[in-house]
């Protein structure tokens, strides 16, 4: 194949996507872009998760939920884990590839949660509006995917189940709540984060991630 690597500065998220880099190439060429419409998933319903949103939108970003159900969590066609390996990507399911594909081609990342494993975080019941958006505190830890425990704190902005946290903002979601073989429906995060709030957070944690390094640069809502 043929590869061509791109430096981008800080003030240009939209050159960490396909589809904008493909809209710099026409604004070059005098071109025109032409990409595929969407459909929506028939099994989708948007959800009203309050706390988070009114919380991301103070800080002049955005936080929206999306139940997906009826899902059969298999490892992705062989296109598909090629095309996340060439951009150095690792395939883990048909469901997390997708949100890397997504944020691969859009520059819009996206995060799944267990619907079960979040009721489980919550206690047993489980409703959109206990999802919050809040700083770390001291005496909290959070596992995050990558199987490491993170200590939290002041300069961390965190997802929350039931005041739990189940993500670190931005940057890397929980492992307790992630997609698994058994997992049939989904909770699918679509936020916008402030940049100098997800900055601190990869910064406290040591972690910088694909997701963060989008959303630190400043995604338009």
């Amino acid at each position: 194949d043929q590869v061509l690597e791109l430096a981008i500065t800080a003030n240009r998220p939209d050159g960490l996507s396909m589809q904008g880099i493909a809209r710099e190439v026409a604004a070059l060429s005098g071109g025109r872009t032409r990409f595929a419409p969407v459909p929506p998933a028939t099994t989708a319903q948007p959800l009203e998760a309050s706390a988070a949103s009114q919380r991301a939108m103070e800080e002049g970003g955005l936080f929206s939920v999306t139940a997906l159900d009826g899902l059969h969590v298999a490892p992705s066609p062989g296109w598909l884990q090629r095309r996340l390996e060439k951009a150095g990507i690792r395939p883990i399911n048909n469901v997390v590839d997708i949100t890397n594909l997504v944020m691969l081609e859009t520059g819009q990342p996206l995060h799944a949660f267990d619907q079960e494993r979040l009721a489980a975080s919550a206690g047993g019941s489980l409703q959109p509006g206990e999802l919050g958006l809040r700083q770390g505190r001291p005496d909290e830890t959070l596992t995050t995917l990558d199987g490491e425990e993170r200590q939290l704190g002041s300069d961390s902005l965190v997802v929350t189940c039931a005041d739990r946290p189940i993500a670190l903002a931005g940057v890397m979601g929980g492992l307790e709540e992630a997609v698994q073989l058994d997992t049939t429906a989904i909770w699918l995060e679509a936020a916008v984060f402030a940049p100098q709030r997800v900055r601190l957070s990869a910064r406290s944690a040591g972690l910088r991630t694909e997701a963060s390094s989008r959303f630190e640069k400043g995604l338009p809502p």
